[in-house]
């Protein structure tokens, strides 16, 4: 199975128990008559014959990529979520992605082997711990957004109490060991389940990680600001001849002090060789900055959502650090909230650095009168940036490549560090409309056009590889400029197609190269090397991922070969593109007949008389080969042409590197032949 579907290090998924049967390859009688009529029918089919299609078997709804097969049974699928959202720690530094989430799973199985100070295998409640993850991740699958970690696993314990029958002494034992776990739950965690807007909940999850700290950071600056304020002026009062002369005059009488007027007295005394007095001005100036860091309060919104109307917010409304905006325009909208926001915290900003100029006594009008007069968000650091609440335009492929393209390219110039959110379906060509062939022409890539930007951060990602997507946000929020998330959440239309978890069809689209990983970010340097991120991809040194696949032939015996995973093979989990695919017959046997990946690496002279098809299995474990159209196949070789894009960004067999390598070859053989 594929790298990212299978198990491994990152508790990506894999099917439990026994998993699905071997497919076996169908037999027929071979006609070599009958076979050369396919042959032509399938060519045809290929090459865009309207009728050759009346002419085949259509795809059932059942068939599903080979590969994917051992995964139809969706409710045994193990996979990472749900996730254990650990709180931010308000004290401390900016936390890592490991310290924001895990999976569940993964969490229980350290935590009770911790809890009960034995191996988790020899224990009732380590032994039930799938159970545990099964049944919170059916308990919470129409829960929308994070839950309370601790009551839910309170009531799956007890679930898990009723659903074993335990003896008196065994439950006592579960019911003490599930508290003892249950203790171990941080103060604040939150269980997601992969939900319609996984990607949106871990983000503010992320955001939560990274202000909380800041405006703890940012609360003890000011505090230090104003007190420091406060010394000058009490130092200032001390000079003063209310603080100073009256009481001197009273103690250069003795004892009988009491019964002068020292006020009078001192209205009397010569005041001329005193100590240096503070301005008036700048008197003025430090009352005024103490005001406004006096009046301040923390914004108790974290995070404003800004969307074209797509987005179901009752899950935003229902927490007071979010709210969210409507506007058909999201992303001029986006812009001028942050502006009117940056805007309110200039005043803020400025009181903080006039505060600390006059402390240290450095304070020169002149030069910082005029500074401060036109102060604004282009003036603010990179600590004053990343406080300014987090703003998000959220809105869909085919608005941002169509009617939105100005705007959202206009804010990408901007620099203002605001979050743009693009949920993408990756078999579809944004700014197509529902009418239009996804494949009339060449895919816009949002992501290859926002890199056109130069200096804005550009990620594509998805909530089926938590980590990547969770170490994407956080070089975002960290960076100070606006930043694109191009994410598939891999959730489908209802269909009569076999039902697929989200979670898998995501991470499909990543293995066929349809929604490849990859991440720039421009405060890393100059050269692509240092801006690119490539990680996750499954073997990215090949153009598709290659996985073994055994099926059973005609004769009964067991055959293994690598098998690759295609963008056809992707798309066939779209029910709108099966037209593009007609079941070969069996036994329809030709040289003519070539798998999807292999006719991909050809040249063209040698793949215009070639027919491409896939591996697909039915319902009944049948092994079935599908031709593809060649409008899809065109539509593949257009992703393996941006994939290879992304490699040479990458220097994944850079093409540069390569004819060096030659050239040097090449002149080393000269200089030995010499």
């Amino acid at each position: 199975m594929n790298d990212a579907l299978r198990s491994g290090a990152h508790g990506t998924g894999r099917p439990a128990g026994n998993g699905a049967p071997m497919p076996v390859l169908a037999s027929a009688v071979k006609d070599a008559k009958t076979s050369r009529k396919l042959v032509f029918a399938l060519r045809h089919f290929h090459l865009g014959d309207p009728s050759a299609g009346g002419q085949l078997e259509a795809v059932g709804d059942d068939l599903l990529p080979a590969l994917l097969a051992p995964f139809r049974d969706t409710s045994r699928l193990r996979y990472e979520y749900p996730l254990l959202l650990l709180p931010a720690d308000a004290q401390g530094g900016d936390q890592e992605v490991s310290e924001l989430a895990c999976p569940l799973a993964e969490w229980l199985q350290h935590s009770v082997g911790d809890a009960l100070g034995e191996p988790a295998a020899r224990t009732i409640l380590g032994d039930q711990i799938p159970w545990l993850d099964h049944h919170l991740r059916q308990s919470l699958a129409a829960t929308e957004g994070p839950a309370h970690a601790a009551a839910n696993l309170v009531a799956a314990g007890e679930a898990l109490q009723e659903h074993l029958g335990l003896d008196a002494a065994s439950r006592e034992r579960l019911a003490s060991d599930l508290a003892n776990l249950i203790a171990r739950v941080p103060e604040g965690a939150s269980i997601l389940a992969y939900g319609r807007y996984p990607s949106l909940h871990l983000l503010v999850h992320a955001i939560r990680s990274r202000v909380i700290p800041r405006r703890a950071r940012f609360r003890t600056l000011i505090g230090n600001c104003v007190r420091g304020l406060e010394s000058l002026l009490q130092v200032e009062w001390t000079k003063s001849d209310e603080s100073i002369e009256p009481a001197r005059a009273r103690d250069s009488v003795g004892a009988g002090g009491a019964l002068f007027d020292v006020a009078a007295l001192s209205e009397v005394m010569d005041h001329s060789r005193g100590t240096h007095r503070m301005p008036a001005e700048r008197r003025a100036r430090i009352q005024r900055v103490l005001e406004v860091l006096g009046s301040w309060r923390d914004d108790p919104v974290l995070v404003r959502f800004v969307h074209d109307g797509s987005l179901a917010c009752d899950w935003v409304r229902d927490d007071t650090a979010l709210t969210d905006l409507e506007d058909p325009d999201p992303c001029a909208r986006a812009k001028r909230l942050f502006d009117e926001q940056a805007g309110r915290l200039a005043e803020l900003f400025a009181a903080v650095r006039i505060a600390q100029l006059e402390i240290n006594g450095i304070y020169d009008p002149a030069i910082h009168d005029p500074w401060f007069a036109n102060f604004n968000w282009e003036g603010f650091t990179q600590g004053e940036l990343l406080l300014v609440p987090t703003v998000i335009a959220v809105a869909g492929a085919d608005w941002m490549a169509g009617a939105g393209l100005r705007s959202f390219s206009r804010l990408l110039s901007s620099g203002r560090p605001v979050q743009i959110l693009i949920r993408v379906q990756p078999s579809n060509n944004p700014g197509t409309t529902p009418e239009e062939d996804p494949f009339h022409r060449y895919r816009i890539e949002l992501g290859y056009l926002a890199i056109s930007h130069r200096q804005a951060f550009v990620a594509q990602s998805s909530p089926a590889r938590h980590r990547h997507l969770l170490d994407c946000f956080l070089a975002a929020l960290d960076a100070t400029r606006t930043s694109l998330h191009l994410i598939s959440t891999g959730l489908r239309s209802p269909s009569n197609l076999v039902p697929l978890n989200a979670w898998l069809v995501a991470g499909a689209a990543l293995e066929g190269r349809a929604h490849p990983f990859f991440r720039i970010n421009p405060e890393a340097g100059d050269y692509a090397a240092a801006r690119m991120s490539f990680a996750d991809n499954p073997q990215p040194e090949q153009d598709w991922p290659l996985q073994p696949f055994e099926y059973v032939d005609d004769n009964g015996d067991r055959v293994e070969h690598e098998l690759a995973f295609t963008f056809a093979d992707y798309a066939l989990l779209v029910e709108r593109l099966r037209e593009h695919y007609r079941v070969i017959p069996p036994g329809c046997d030709s040289d003519a007949l070539v798998p999807m990946q292999s006719y991909l690496a050809m040249k063209p002279d040698d793949a215009y008389q070639r027919v491409p098809f896939i591996w697909a299995v039915d319902g009944a474990a049948r092994l079935h080969r599908l031709v593809v159209s060649r409008q899809l196949t065109l539509a593949a070789l257009d992703r393996l042409n941006f994939w290879h894009t992304l490699q040479e960004l990458a220097g994944v067999r850079n093409r540069y590197v390569e004819l060096a390598i030659e050239r040097t070859r090449a002149e080393e053989r000269q200089s030995a032949a010499a």
